[in-house]
């Protein structure tokens, strides 16, 4: 019996483990993505806040490149928000035509933002790199083409930390939530198959008597040291008396076959 709650207690506790682990480890990526979106969200506000400028200059008849109000732009949007790190705009063949950093004018935007850029069919595009994610939003004229791309550089060290926090969160509530389960399912299956167990006792003692009795009196039935069988019994030690008769007359009877002698 301690065998098998042993035996019972680690299967529920491999279960029960599985089941929160996975659980636990689909809920931290959830949290993942809802921060992240959440930032996102945030520097897309600015970068729209820069598109729409940009738009209405394409409508009067500036181009990207002689628009000299884009710089001052969005170095003031720079400013306005902590999250940001950089904002730059290029045009479709990758060229930075202005930037926060000095050194990126006149040079390429990353492959993978223009990648990211020309392949997305949705209003904004997102790339994630090592210490950062970088945010874009497609510059279009009037007639829906689309001239640039504005590049919003922001760090992850905000994401980290909340996930951090999250994560902590996350194991002690597994752990606690674990042992609470362990514990209740272990207690609530051995109730379940208390009665059973008793019987599956109850049978292996029956079984034991009738190992013992048919041992100790093998050729006599009648006389058992079992005073009040169970019908369980009864029938098991019935059955095998039946059989032991039947080999007894096979026996028997094999002693009258005839032997025939292939000599002539």
């Amino acid at each position: 019996m301690n065998s098998t709650n042993g035996t019972l207690f680690v299967v529920v506790t491999v279960v029960l483990t599985l089941a929160i682990g996975m659980a636990t480890f689909l809920t931290h990526y959830k949290f993942k993505s809802l921060v992240g979106g959440l930032m996102q969200s945030r520097v897309l506000i600015i970068g729209n806040e820069i598109q729409n400028n940009v738009e209405k200059s394409l409508s009067l008849g500036l181009s990207l490149r002689e628009n000299n109000t884009l710089q001052a732009l969005i170095e003031r949007e720079l400013r306005s928000d902590d999250l940001l790190t950089s904002i730059l705009l290029f045009d479709t063949t990758g060229a930075v035509l202005y930037s926060t950093e000095s050194a990126q004018q006149g040079t390429k935007a990353d492959k993978l933002w223009l990648k990211a850029s020309t392949t997305t069919s949705r209003e904004s595009w997102l790339v994630s790199e090592r210490n950062a994610f970088v945010a874009g939003i497609p510059i279009k004229n009037n007639f829906g083409i689309t001239l640039g791309n504005i590049a919003l550089s922001y760090t992850k060290k905000p994401l980290e930390r909340c996930m951090g926090i999250i994560d902590n969160l996350l194991q002690v509530t597994a752990l606690l939530l674990l042992l609470l389960t362990v514990i209740s399912a272990f207690l609530l299956l051995v109730l379940a198959f208390t009665p059973y167990r008793k019987r599956l006792q109850a049978a292996e003692d029956d079984l034991a008597l009738l190992i013992k009795d048919i041992d100790a009196v093998p050729h006599q039935p009648k006389h058992s040291d079992i005073d009040d069988p169970t019908p369980f019994l009864q029938r098991i030690r019935e059955f095998i008396f039946s059989v032991r008769s039947a080999v007894s007359e096979i026996d028997a009877a094999s002693t009258f076959i005839p032997t025939t002698n292939s000599k002539k």
